[in-house]
C-alpha cells in the first residue's frame, strides 16, 4: 500500500513532489514492522476483536492531533509532548512528507528513523514481556 501511495498515486494525480523513493522504501521497511508490532501489542490488549475497532475509531483523530502534525507541537501541554513520542505516528508523519514532498535525504531524517526503530524496539520487548508472563502463568496451572 506504501509503495502504491508514494509512487503510483502521485503520480497519477500530478502531485508535484520531490521524491526520495530509496528514502521511502526504507522508511516503509521501518515503520510497517513498527505498526505492526504495536498492533499486535495492543490485540493482546482485547478480549473480543470487535473492541478494538471501536477504540481505534475513538482514539485515531487525538492520537492524529497529539503528533504535531496539525499545528506546532510546541503548544501541546507537557504531558503530551511525552505521550506522542510512544506512537508510531508522531515520526512518521513529518519523515513521510520530508521523503516523499520535500526528496530529504536520509540523513535529514536519520533522527525519525531512530525514533522509529526505538519504538518498535520499544513494543517488541513488551510484547516478548507479555509472551514470558502469559507462558509462566500458564505453566503455574
Amino acid at each position: 500500500m506504501g509503495c502504491f501511495y508514494y509512487g503510483w498515486a502521485f503520480e497519477l494525480h500530478h502531485y508535484a513532489r520531490g521524491q526520495n523513493m530509496a528514502g521511502s522504501l526504507l522508511f516503509l521497511l521501518l515503520f510497517c514492522p513498527t505498526v505492526a508490532t504495536l498492533g499486535c501489542l495492543l490485540g493482546l490488549w482485547f478480549r473480543q476483536r470487535e473492541r478494538s475497532l471501536q477504540i481505534l475509531i475513538f482514539s485515531s483523530l487525538p492520537l492524529f492531533f497529539i503528533s504535531g502534525y496539525p499545528w506546532p507541537a510546541d503548544q501541546l501541554p507537557e504531558i503530551l509532548q511525552f505521550v506522542r513520542w510512544l506512537i508510531p505516528t508522531t515520526p512518521a508523519i513529518n519523515t513521510s512528507v520530508q521523503l516523499n514532498q520535500m526528496g530529504a535525504s536520509i540523513a535529514q531524517v536519520a533522527m525519525s528513523f531512530y525514533a522509529l526503530a526505538g519504538l518498535w524496539a520499544f513494543y517488541f520487548a513488551l510484547l516478548l514481556l507479555f509472551r514470558w508472563r502469559t507462558s509462566q502463568k500458564i505453566s503455574a496451572l
